[in-house]
Formats: C-alpha cells, structure tokens, sequence
C-alpha cells in the first residue's frame, strides 16, 4: 500500500467526524517495541 496517503485517511481518526476509536483488545497477543528504523520488533529474533 505503497500508495496510502495519511491525507486520505486522515478523517478516519478524527474524532470530531468520526467519535472516539474504540478500545480494543486482541487476545493472546503480546505488544513488541520498534526497531529504530521504524520497523516491527521480530520477535523469533529475541534470544
């Protein structure tokens, strides 16, 4: 999606239009922090 531009889906979070987002819980999953270049943690990297 190397297209997506945050200006055409910026409205989608904006609470004024749209009302808060949701809390939402995705089970049996565990939050990894971020590389330093901006990429996801690889978790089967950890030793």
């Amino acid at each position: 999606m190397a297209d997506l531009l945050w200006d055409d889906v910026s409205y989608f979070f904006d609470p004024d239009l749209m009302g808060s987002l949701p809390d939402v819980r995705v089970p049996d999953i565990v939050a990894t922090p971020e590389r330093e270049d901006g990429g996801a943690a690889d978790p089967a990297a950890r030793s």
